[in-house]
């Protein structure tokens, strides 16, 4: 088999279909891909986090690597690859030796010239940084509302809901979960 182009769309999560979606990323995709006389494969679309390799497409496309079946991949941007500097690394390093070209289409980059990884690597600090700093804020938006007495979220069992915030201790409350179970 010829090697050939695979595209890599994904979307974090369900609600994202409609605002971000992978259509979208697929029209940019396929358009930088006419302009550069690229014959797309096939689009490798999920819905997943970024931080992590266990995805489908994602394996997928390792597979077609270590099958030596790829010539080079297009993504919309490079955390729709992924959002993890090492994974993003790793997953470089692995294309770059093996000789396949990875195209960010909305970054205008490849990594196929110097100056193309110098920018990835720029973009892979900035994507770790933003990862980093949404973890960071999440945990402090949970510790104050925990701190007021908000819960985050689901249900704690064993405190009465008060208007969006918590009561104190009620063991009636715990003893009729207990009952029902």
């Amino acid at each position: 088999m010829e090697k050939g182009h695979y595209s890599i769309l994904r979307v974090s999560h369900l609600s994202q279909i409609d605002n971000f979606s992978i259509e979208q990323q697929k029209e940019t995709i396929e358009t930088y891909a006419r302009f550069h006389y690229i014959e797309i494969t096939e689009h490798l679309a999920e819905c997943g986090s970024g931080i992590t390799d266990e995805r489908k497409q994602i394996q997928t496309l390792y597979r077609l690597i270590e099958e030596d079946k790829v010539e080079g991949i297009l993504c919309y941007k490079l955390d729709r690859v992924f959002r993890n500097m090492k994974l993003s690394i790793d997953f470089i390093a692995t294309c770059v030796e093996k000789g396949i070209k990875i195209h960010s289409v909305a970054e205008n980059i490849s990594t196929d010239t110097p100056a193309g990884m110098f920018m990835v690597n720029c973009l892979l600090s900035v994507n770790q940084y933003a990862v980093d700093n949404i973890r960071s804020l999440v945990k402090g938006g949970l510790k104050t509302m925990a701190k007021s007495g908000l819960k985050a979220t689901g249900s704690v069992y064993g405190y009465p809901k008060r208007d969006n915030a918590l009561g104190s201790w009620d063991s009636d409350c715990l003893s009729k979960f207990e009952e029902k179970a």
